[in-house]
């Protein structure tokens, strides 16, 4: 976009709409980032970098207004506005990681100003005996999804632009992407989207009268058992943490032995470590996990940062299963993902519904509270990077929970090296949950990756 364009008076686009409609307070749907360096950061050129980003993006400096049953939220660009009002400092005491982790998570639980600019950035210091910095970013939802946020702030960094446009020739786009060229001419298709979104609205009004209702009470005996939130969830404190680094090659060379993607041997170490978790504690009260996991709708050219996915989910046994049973098991569940046109179908209704009113809010969070958590994977940089004049020594990128209780589990990758993130509520049945998770998943791979060799 031109820095000259204005986004004044643009509507949000339908997924956009649905991300500020969804919002849950005690849950902020928001996306967020940590950034680690060997280096501390000056706070003034960390301003100056995101005065460029807010040019770059002007979602950045924007509000959203209006937003009623019958119409989606705007953008209002705000005048006067300022990075300096959305940049925060925090200093450490003792300094080291587990200190660094706890502020990040505080940060992140941090409620947002929906009358202000949706997005904060908080600069870390006194990290190693105030040798080291590190920068959480974290994004409401509404601004962009995590390719999103990615492609965003890679645009700032250090070759980044560079690895942006090699990204576009390497995650090219193989289930699901809308074509960038649509031969139908636009005012036909608006037109015919638009009796469509109308038609569906009125169906989905019947059928949440007639059907989801009863559904909903008859399924009761089916809604998950692990990860409840108990207590007041006014005053819950979150916790996050993230696993050792995993070479991408060694992802890869999994994949390969046993015949599956590089998402299936993710999934599966990831599901597989929260039942030793569970089983650990003497608390696997589920048969299984439902996940729920965003499918990427962005066309491989589309480096804009707005949300371009919908989210879809997956039932994992929780039962005892051997390695290559739980690693066909997680692969026969995904390709159900990839080879249904649901997920497309879902993402024309949802980003062009015309009556966003019919979003209950209340129902909405029901659905979400029947998951057990979220699994995000954002492809990150191969090449380390350069932000704000220091480099990047480790990146962790943390999805939003889904509900109370649940894991917000974020998977990212890093100049050659996979880094997984577990952020949730601090939960009294469920002890030093984010940390003995994160641990497990570097001991499953570890177990998978044995296995692997085996049959080499």
């Amino acid at each position: 976009m031109n820095k000259m364009d204005s986004i004044t008076g643009t509507n949000l686009g339908g997924c956009d709409d649905f991300c500020i409609r969804i919002d849950n307070e005690d849950c902020p749907f928001v996306v967020s980032s940590v950034m680690i360096f060997k280096d501390n950061l000056d706070i003034e050129v960390i301003k100056d970098q995101f005065r460029q980003l807010v040019i770059k993006f002007p979602r950045f400096k924007s509000v959203i207004y209006g937003g009623t049953f019958w119409s989606r939220y705007k953008w209002r660009e705000i005048n006067d506005f300022d990075v300096c009002d959305f940049i925060e400092t925090r200093q450490l005491g003792i300094g080291d990681l587990e200190e660094l982790k706890e502020c990040a998570a505080k940060c992140i639980s941090e409620k947002m100003d929906l009358d202000k600019s949706l997005w904060r950035a908080y600069a870390i210091y006194g990290l190693e005996g105030g040798k080291c910095s590190a920068l959480v970013i974290k994004v409401h939802h509404c601004i962009g999804d995590g390719q999103g946020c990615m492609h965003a702030l890679l645009g700032l960094m250090s070759d980044g632009h560079d690895q942006l446009l090699e990204r576009i020739k390497f995650f090219k786009d193989k289930n699901y992407s809308l074509s960038s060229e649509s031969k139908i001419q636009t005012s036909y298709f608006t037109y015919l989207t638009y009796l469509m979104g109308i038609l569906c609205s009125f169906l989905f009004l019947i059928g949440y009268s007639l059907f989801f209702e009863p559904i909903k009470l008859l399924s009761t005996s089916l809604k998950r058992q692990n990860l409840k939130y108990v207590g007041n969830i006014k005053y819950t404190r979150k916790t996050l943490n993230w696993t050792e680094e995993i070479k991408t090659s060694d992802i890869s060379f999994i994949r390969k032995a046993f015949g599956v993607s590089f998402n299936d041997v993710v999934v599966t170490i990831i599901t597989r470590a929260i039942r030793a978790y569970f089983t650990e504690i003497n608390y696997l009260l589920d048969k299984e996990l439902l996940i729920f996991i965003p499918i990427s709708m962005r066309v491989s050219t589309n480096l804009d940062c707005n949300n371009s996915a919908i989210v879809r989910f997956i039932n994992v046994s929780l039962e005892e299963q051997t390695i290559k049973e739980s690693v066909k098991h997680v692969h026969k569940r995904m390709n159900k993902l990839k080879q249904s046109s649901v997920s497309y179908l879902a993402y024309l209704f949802y980003e062009y519904w015309p009556i966003p009113g019919v979003y209950f809010r209340k129902m909405l969070h029901s659905m979400e509270s029947i998951g057990h958590g979220v699994i995000t994977n954002v492809p990150g940089p191969v090449r380390p990077l350069t932000f704000a004049g220091q480099k990047v020594a480790k990146f962790v990128a943390i999805p939003p929970q889904n509900c109370p209780g649940g894991l917000g589990i974020g998977v990212v990758s890093y100049a050659g090296k996979v880094t997984c993130s577990i952020y949730d509520d601090i939960m009294p049945q469920y002890p030093n949950i984010s940390k003995r998770i994160s641990e497990l998943i570097f001991e499953e791979f570890e177990i998978y990756l044995k296995a692997a060799k085996k049959l080499d």
